[in-house]
């Protein structure tokens, strides 16, 4: 049939590891996330896909776009990640292409999460709003720490693994966009997004 992708954006982590002062969610003021799961359950997901299936399904979608995201998505563990992803392929690759994403901090990802994504294919975008300096102004953890030096550890998993990276960067209206911007992915090769 061919056509657009339907993407349907899964959030299977209500926590994040992260307390980026600028968060929206657990930073400003709205805490009903708290009298929510920490993670998505198996029988959600199962449904989930289910009916994704059934959509597709009934109106003739053949690619399909599945985003995992938060919180944080990598708190589910990269085995449940897999296990999920095995999950996706094989309900929804009878009606159409499969494309799984993730959207992480990348303070979690270690060799296991990396050959996670690298062996379901997983598109994966990566949080990082420019050099250390600028980006441990705002993206902290629960301890008020930076992110920086874990985040690049995490992208190092990856293009050790073969995994391309997308970078989703907030830029500080503050600070130079070109110096936030060149660094990283200069030195990285990365795709900024």
């Amino acid at each position: 049939m061919g056509g657009p992708s339907l993407q349907f954006t899964l959030k299977v982590a209500s926590r994040c590891n992260l307390a980026c002062t600028y968060c929206y969610v657990y930073m400003k003021g709205d805490d009903s996330w708290r009298s929510r799961p920490h993670l998505m359950s198996e029988d959600i997901f199962s449904a989930t896909v289910a009916r994704i299936r059934e959509h597709c399904a009934a109106v003739g979608q053949d690619s399909i776009d599945v985003v995992f995201h938060g919180g944080e998505p990598c708190l589910l563990g990269s085995e449940r990640f897999s296990q999920w992803c095995d999950l996706l392929r094989r309900e929804l690759s009878t009606v159409g292409m499969v494309r799984i994403t993730i959207q992480t901090n990348g303070a979690l990802i270690d060799r296991a999460w990396a050959e996670a994504f690298r062996r379901h294919n997983v598109v994966v975008g990566v949080s990082l709003d420019g050099p250390a300096a600028v980006n441990d102004e705002f993206r902290v953890d629960h301890q008020g720490r930076g992110s920086h030096a874990r985040v690049l550890a995490g992208i190092a998993q990856l293009q050790t693994a073969g995994v391309p990276v997308n970078l989703l960067c907030v830029l500080n209206l503050k600070r130079d966009p070109i110096q936030v911007h060149e660094p990283g992915t200069r030195q990285s090769r990365i795709h900024a997004v």
